[in-house]
Protein backbone atom coordinates (compact mmCIF):
# COMPACT_ATOMS: atom_id res chain seq x y z
CA UNK A 1 0.00 0.00 0.00
CA UNK A 2 1.36 3.37 -0.81
CA UNK A 3 1.82 6.12 1.85
CA UNK A 4 -0.09 9.18 0.76
CA UNK A 5 1.23 12.53 1.29
CA UNK A 6 -0.90 16.00 1.52
CA UNK A 7 0.80 19.07 1.19
CA UNK A 8 1.83 21.39 3.96
CA UNK A 9 2.51 24.67 1.92
CA UNK A 10 -0.08 26.38 -0.54
CA UNK A 11 0.28 24.81 -3.77
CA UNK A 12 1.25 28.14 -6.74
CA UNK A 13 0.16 27.19 -10.28
CA UNK A 14 -0.13 29.29 -13.22
CA UNK A 15 -3.16 31.46 -13.39
CA UNK A 16 -5.81 30.75 -16.05
CA UNK A 17 -6.53 32.51 -18.24
CA UNK A 18 -3.21 34.47 -18.60
CA UNK A 19 -3.60 37.74 -16.96
CA UNK A 20 -2.02 39.91 -19.48
CA UNK A 21 -4.18 38.41 -22.53
CA UNK A 22 -7.59 37.99 -21.22
CA UNK A 23 -9.89 36.83 -23.77
CA UNK A 24 -12.67 39.58 -24.71
CA UNK A 25 -17.09 39.42 -24.96
CA UNK A 26 -17.93 41.98 -27.71
CA UNK A 27 -21.31 42.77 -27.30
CA UNK A 28 -20.85 45.26 -29.78
CA UNK A 29 -21.35 41.98 -32.39
CA UNK A 30 -25.06 41.90 -30.98
CA UNK A 31 -26.30 45.33 -32.51
CA UNK A 32 -26.54 45.32 -36.15
CA UNK A 33 -26.43 47.78 -38.98
CA UNK A 34 -23.35 49.45 -37.69
CA UNK A 35 -25.29 50.98 -35.16
CA UNK A 36 -22.59 50.46 -31.82
CA UNK A 37 -21.18 52.97 -31.91
CA UNK A 38 -24.88 54.83 -30.32
CA UNK A 39 -25.40 52.47 -28.02
CA UNK A 40 -25.87 53.90 -24.82
CA UNK A 41 -26.19 52.57 -20.93
CA UNK A 42 -23.68 49.67 -21.21
CA UNK A 43 -24.38 47.45 -18.12
CA UNK A 44 -23.01 43.76 -17.64
CA UNK A 45 -24.04 40.61 -15.41
CA UNK A 46 -21.57 38.05 -14.71
CA UNK A 47 -23.29 35.02 -12.53
CA UNK A 48 -20.70 32.67 -11.15
CA UNK A 49 -21.54 28.66 -10.93
CA UNK A 50 -22.36 26.74 -7.70
CA UNK A 51 -19.70 26.94 -5.94
CA UNK A 52 -19.64 30.99 -6.09
CA UNK A 53 -23.16 30.79 -4.27
CA UNK A 54 -21.64 29.77 -1.31
CA UNK A 55 -17.99 30.40 -1.42
CA UNK A 56 -17.21 33.89 0.72
CA UNK A 57 -15.30 36.05 -1.81
CA UNK A 58 -15.90 35.58 -6.09
CA UNK A 59 -14.12 33.07 -8.20
CA UNK A 60 -14.43 35.20 -11.15
CA UNK A 61 -14.09 39.00 -12.62
CA UNK A 62 -14.68 41.60 -14.94
CA UNK A 63 -12.22 43.37 -16.65
CA UNK A 64 -12.12 46.45 -19.27
CA UNK A 65 -9.15 45.86 -21.15
CA UNK A 66 -6.99 42.44 -22.30
CA UNK A 67 -4.45 43.44 -19.31
CA UNK A 68 -6.03 42.69 -15.75
CA UNK A 69 -2.43 43.56 -14.01
CA UNK A 70 -2.82 46.99 -14.95
CA UNK A 71 -4.69 48.38 -11.66
CA UNK A 72 -7.32 50.20 -12.92
CA UNK A 73 -8.47 47.47 -15.11
CA UNK A 74 -11.13 45.42 -12.86
CA UNK A 75 -14.76 46.56 -12.90
CA UNK A 76 -17.60 45.78 -11.08
CA UNK A 77 -19.18 44.86 -8.00
CA UNK A 78 -19.71 41.62 -6.10
CA UNK A 79 -23.78 41.45 -6.44
CA UNK A 80 -26.65 38.99 -5.31
CA UNK A 81 -29.04 38.78 -8.07
CA UNK A 82 -32.49 37.77 -8.93
CA UNK A 83 -33.37 36.89 -12.77
CA UNK A 84 -36.55 39.16 -13.39
CA UNK A 85 -38.04 37.91 -16.77
CA UNK A 86 -41.01 40.59 -16.63
CA UNK A 87 -38.00 43.94 -16.89
CA UNK A 88 -37.52 45.18 -20.32
CA UNK A 89 -35.56 43.86 -21.71
CA UNK A 90 -35.38 40.62 -19.07
CA UNK A 91 -32.43 41.03 -16.63
CA UNK A 92 -30.43 39.93 -13.28
CA UNK A 93 -31.51 42.49 -11.01
CA UNK A 94 -29.59 43.19 -7.41
CA UNK A 95 -31.55 41.67 -4.99
CA UNK A 96 -30.28 41.79 -1.28
CA UNK A 97 -30.51 38.31 0.02
CA UNK A 98 -30.53 37.08 -3.34
CA UNK A 99 -29.20 33.28 -3.80
CA UNK A 100 -27.16 33.81 -6.98
CA UNK A 101 -24.09 36.09 -6.54
CA UNK A 102 -22.88 37.73 -9.38
CA UNK A 103 -20.71 40.63 -10.75
CA UNK A 104 -22.24 43.34 -11.75
CA UNK A 105 -20.89 46.82 -13.31
CA UNK A 106 -22.11 49.39 -15.79
CA UNK A 107 -19.20 50.55 -18.31
CA UNK A 108 -20.31 53.22 -20.02
CA UNK A 109 -21.53 54.28 -23.59
CA UNK A 110 -20.46 53.26 -27.21
CA UNK A 111 -18.05 50.72 -28.51
CA UNK A 112 -15.31 50.85 -25.86
CA UNK A 113 -18.20 49.84 -23.28
CA UNK A 114 -19.59 46.81 -25.18
CA UNK A 115 -16.24 44.92 -24.68
CA UNK A 116 -15.44 43.26 -21.43
CA UNK A 117 -13.31 40.69 -20.26
CA UNK A 118 -14.11 38.39 -17.52
CA UNK A 119 -11.98 35.85 -16.06
CA UNK A 120 -13.32 32.22 -14.69
CA UNK A 121 -11.43 30.65 -11.27
CA UNK A 122 -13.34 27.68 -11.46
CA UNK A 123 -14.73 25.58 -13.96
CA UNK A 124 -18.49 25.14 -14.36
CA UNK A 125 -20.91 27.42 -16.55
CA UNK A 126 -21.47 31.13 -16.09
CA UNK A 127 -24.03 33.26 -17.89
CA UNK A 128 -22.70 37.02 -18.94
CA UNK A 129 -25.65 39.57 -19.93
CA UNK A 130 -24.83 42.39 -21.31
Amino acid sequence: MAEVTCPTAPLTLAPYPDPKSIKPIDGNAWIGGGKASLATGWKWTVVGGDCDNILPHPTFALYKQADATVPSARVGVRTPVKFSPTSTPPEYLATPGAPLMSIQAATGNGTTAGTVYPAFGLSGDYVVQG
